[in-house]
């Protein structure tokens, strides 16, 4: 997403996560977060939810298997930018290194 990019309220993403990956990026965003499917976080009077529903996963030939899972991001009551901002963060949050 690009810095002038609108970001509707509700945003869902297909990802390549386990629910133990998907702790590990949220703890990136807030470190106080313990482990759960579905996280609330404050957001300048509004509020951010993110919620991890596994999917089936996707299989790759006969020897790779990818775990799946829809992620949906919820915002009420957060201000455009506040929203661009957060999609910034959490997609850096959510990368993975590669190559």
């Amino acid at each position: 997403m690009t810095s002038g990019a609108l970001v509707p309220d509700i945003v869902e993403k297909t990802m390549s996560a386990t629910p133990s990956e998907f702790h590990r990026s949220m703890a990136v965003l807030d470190a106080s977060l313990i482990p759960a499917l579905s996280h609330t976080l404050d957001s300048n009077g509004g509020r951010i939810i993110v919620a991890y529903e596994a999917l089936p996963s996707v299989t790759l030939g006969t020897l790779l298997a990818l775990p799946r899972a829809r992620v949906t991001v919820r915002f009420v009551g957060v201000p455009s930018a506040d929203r661009a901002q957060f999609m910034r963060r959490f997609d850096l949050a959510f990368q993975r290194g590669g190559g």
